[in-house]
């Protein structure tokens, strides 16, 4: 933790570049040049804040990383997807290259990559618990009930009244945790939501079994749960499951992938170790 303030405090903060509407900026930390460079597309809907933790934590552990902050206005999946995220990836320092996404974050990083060339591809994804195959499930339709088609959603009241969903938080549910760092989503985004909750999201990732694959699941992460996660990907990918189903002593919810230690220092080791030698 104390290397975590350390961190913290010695940032230097970088000018952002308006990319596809969205803005990218650097970290900020002082780097040497010749690590891999890692950039985190932040979650629609969830607050800059949240990402912070893990953001200081990447780069303690030998990353340049990138953030590519998605504001309300640019939530359009179809062009974070085919634009943003391509040219954000093209905007980075020459150096070999990872895209990193939590939750929604990594579902779109990952449709982002599908749909590139391979020439055009980063050297690397890495995915924390980011849905990549969804079947319909009671709490899907219960947040596809949250609003009509085409109407931005506003996540934060979810947090502040803490609705119940049966007998449970709703907002425990979702984050796992009271306290859950949630914003607003565009009519677009809102839609993209409720159809990936309702059986509308189907991504396969064994087409890039040559492309260097990390992904994380929390084994009480009610949002991308493991079967959400694991069948998608090539058994050459590399799949971390955390919380009581991997032995560990504490629960791993959908918020608990992005805050806790532990998944960003594999993550971080893993691509160091992985992606230093890849050619740009």
């Amino acid at each position: 933790m104390l290397a975590l303030l350390l961190s913290a405090a010695t940032a230097v903060a970088a000018p952002s570049l308006s990319v596809g509407g969205c803005s990218l900026q650097d970290a900020g930390r002082p780097d040497d040049g010749r690590g891999p460079v890692a950039l985190l597309v932040e979650s629609p809907g969830v607050r800059h804040r949240a990402h912070l933790a893990l953001v200081d934590r990447l780069e303690l552990g030998g990353l340049d990383v990138w953030t590519l902050r998605v504001p309300v206005s640019a939530q359009r999946p179809d062009h974070l997807v085919s634009t943003a995220i391509p040219a954000a990836l093209d905007a980075l320092p020459r150096r070999p290259r990872l895209l990193v996404g939590h939750g929604a974050g990594g579902t779109l990083a990952a449709q982002a990559v599908l749909a590139l060339p391979a020439s055009d591809r980063p050297d690397g994804l890495a995915l924390l618990g980011a849905p990549l195959s969804l079947p319909p499930t009671a709490l899907g339709a219960w947040l596809a009930d949250q609003g009509p088609h085409g109407a931005a959603l506003n996540l934060a009241p979810l947090a502040a009244a803490a609705p119940l969903w049966g007998e449970q938080p709703v907002v425990a549910l979702l984050w796992g945790a009271p306290d859950a760092p949630l914003g607003r989503l565009s009519g677009a985004m809102a839609d993209t939501y409720r159809s990936w909750a309702t059986g509308g999201l189907d991504l396969d990732l064994r087409a890039l079994a040559e492309l260097p694959v990390w992904a994380a699941a929390g084994s009480e992460d009610r949002l991308a749960p493991v079967e959400s996660v694991r069948p998608a990907l090539s058994p050459d990918h590399t799949f971390h499951r955390y919380g009581r189903a991997a032995l560990m002593p504490r629960p791993y919810a959908h918020g608990d992938l992005l805050e806790r230690p532990r998944p960003a220092r594999d993550l971080a080791a893993w691509a160091t170790q992985s992606l230093d030698g890849a050619a740009r």
